[in-house]
């Protein structure tokens, strides 16, 4: 629990055979391993790196070790090496075999109590008492009658803290709301989800009042708070946040002539708006000052609205920076009228097109948007997950629908009411027959979140040639790899939150999904936990490896994770996945 994880998957793997049956041969030398096979002339010995096999005839003699001896020894140790939970897991596997024993269930308590143990030094109360009550339900002869108390008393300090953050919120005391409902959740965290819509509205009107002193550092860091807490807050406080990050940057950055680190954190800026004139005005002059005037060339383009081509001409480049900065005019948006994009539908379908889309819609500006965002993913999500060199070609014009409102999308596609947007992509042995988007244009994360979560499910069957079928998690995880940090970091505390409940879905339930689950919360929780588990295969191994075990699944997860990852089961793939979300904290 507190060791690197892929250590303990080492440690873990040798332990299994370390107790185990011991030869003793005439050489003087002497094996430990599992013997799994014999006949008249040798005996097949597995050890922790392979299989070996051993001529009888060199064999002095062999003490087997009992298998119930052998499984509380392995839990010992693991829990000795700080690897409870894989003690738990262990003896957990051989429940069905030893649950009778007396001996064998106290074990099994002893490795409970002990990953509840770990759990509370990691303030993660509610998975410790947890814990504690699955002991009890083995052996009765261990008093945890004191830590009980202690995170009674841990949750009562929590409730606490949210009852005085609750009357500071009713008298307009935000700051100190804030700072309660922080110290809510430190204390116990599986009060997230209680008190986590009015911390983002404090966090909000904190990024408010630093924007208006033009803090811009805490401003962001306020805005990107709320923004893991209610994500839909993005289309109040687009604008806002968009100027805060900016001005930002501008600051830490640009200033101080750090080109390359000012370059990075703008396009994290469009990631979430890739047409917000301020930033790529600044993209293109961070890559002007690194003397890569053809890019600098087309970002002050992407401020105009044109793509004219490069000529390499100073004068053209200087034109073009000129216009675009004369075209800028940035101003501090409002603060107190809350920027909502304009979304009224004419009423007529008209269509717009680029190289790789047409997009379809009832609102020129919004449209045009769309299609602006479009482009710019598209090109993002080849870098960050198609195999390099991508040369590939775009087989066939994508069409994208925005549908006026969400009744209309949801009568046209027949999704469900939590549904943001769909894909439809019909392939079939290496060909591409169609593929097509339909959104929403009054969605709350239109082209921020939803748009590249959905081209993610257009893009991705392309890069496996159109001959895979990607399991429900692995898509949907797939997609959201492509949604803004933000996005993401409310993905990962919805994670968390399911964990600490003890509401999580298994891996081996969630791997065996075929659809989405009724419940909205549980959809909620499958799409975090889908995210979760994909951004740590991506960051396990990158890109290649991810397409290679995308590739590798029609022989299923637990093949594909021991070919692509060297992870011997769906099991052990847990417990590496749960010390990576206790990491996230």
């Amino acid at each position: 629990m507190k060791q690197n994880a892929i250590l303990i998957l080492l440690i873990f793997f040798l332990s299994s055979v370390v107790y185990a049956d011991v030869i003793y041969l005439k050489n003087g030398n002497r094996l430990e391993g599992r013997i799994v096979a014999k006949n008249k002339t040798s005996v097949v010995v597995e050890m922790a790196f392979g299989k070996i096999s051993i001529s009888k005839k060199d064999i002095l003699r062999v003490i087997r070790a009992s298998g119930l001896k052998t499984a509380i020894t392995q839990s010992e140790r693991l829990i000795h090496l700080g690897a409870e939970e894989h003690a738990v897991a262990y003896l957990e596997k051989l429940l069905p075999k030893y649950g009778k024993k007396k001996v064998f269930r106290e074990a099994l308590a002893e490795a409970y109590i002990a990953a509840g143990k770990g759990y509370l030094e990691e303030n993660q109360y509610h998975l410790a008492e947890n814990s504690f009550r699955i002991s009890q339900r083995y052996s009765s002869r261990y008093d945890l009658e004191e830590d009980f108390q202690n995170i009674q008393k841990q949750k009562e300090k929590a409730t606490g803290y949210q009852k005085q953050a609750d009357l500071a919120w009713d008298q307009g005391n935000t700051t100190e709301a804030l700072r309660l409902y922080l110290l809510t959740i430190e204390n116990y965290p599986a009060f997230a989800e209680e008190v986590g819509k009015n911390l983002s509205q404090s966090a909000l009107e904190e990024g408010n009042q630093n924007l208006r002193k033009e803090r811009f550092d805490r401003a962001v860091f306020f805005y990107d708070l709320c923004l893991e807490y209610t994500p839909e807050f993005f289309a109040l406080i687009e604008q806002r946040w968009l100027y805060a990050k900016v001005q930002h940057i501008s600051k830490s950055f640009l200033q101080q002539e750090n080109w390359q680190e000012a370059t990075k954190a703008l396009e994290e800026v469009l990631e979430a708006s890739p047409s917000y004139p301020p930033a790529l005005f600044l993209v293109g002059l961070s890559w002007e000052r690194q003397q890569d005037l053809s890019q600098a060339f087309y970002y002050y383009q992407k401020v105009l609205g044109k793509e004219d081509l490069w000529r390499g001409s100073s004068n053209q480049l200087e034109k073009a920076r000129a216009l675009a900065q004369e075209k800028l005019g940035i101003r501090s948006p409002s603060i107190e009228q809350p920027h909502r994009l304009e979304a009224k539908a004419s009423g007529k379908w008209e269509k717009l097109s680029s190289p790789h889309f047409e997009v379809l819609h009832q609102n020129k500006n919004i449209g045009k948007k769309v299609l602006d965002s479009l482009e710019h993913h598209w090109k993002k999500i080849q870098l960050r997950l198609a195999p390099q060199p991508w040369k590939a070609k775009w087989l066939q014009m994508c069409q994208v629908h925005v549908h006026p409102n969400k009744e209309s999308y949801v009568l046209h596609t027949r999704m469900p009411p939590w549904s943001e947007g769909v894909a439809l992509v019909r392939y079939s042995g290496g060909r591409l027959r169609s593929h097509n988007i339909h959104l929403y244009m009054n969605a709350p994360l239109l082209t921020s979140a939803i748009l590249p979560h959905e081209l993610t499910h257009v893009m991705y069957p392309w890069f496996l040639d159109y001959e895979v079928r990607l399991p429900l998690w692995l898509s949907e995880g797939v997609a959201m790899l492509n949604e803004p940090d933000f996005r993401q970091r409310s993905r990962m505390r919805i994670v968390r939150n399911a964990f600490n409940k003890g509401e999580a879905f298994s891996l081996q339930d969630l791997v065996s999904l075929e659809s989405y689950p009724e419940d909205d919360k549980k959809v909620s929780i499958f799409y975090g936990q889908s995210f979760s588990v994909t951004k740590y295969l991506l960051d396990k191994g990158g890109a290649a490896k991810l397409k290679r075990f995308s590739e590798n699944l029609s022989r299923g997860v637990p093949r594909a994770l021991a070919i692509v990852y060297s992870i011997r089961s769906v099991s052990d793939f847990e417990k590496e996945w749960q010390s990576y979300v206790r990491k996230q904290n």
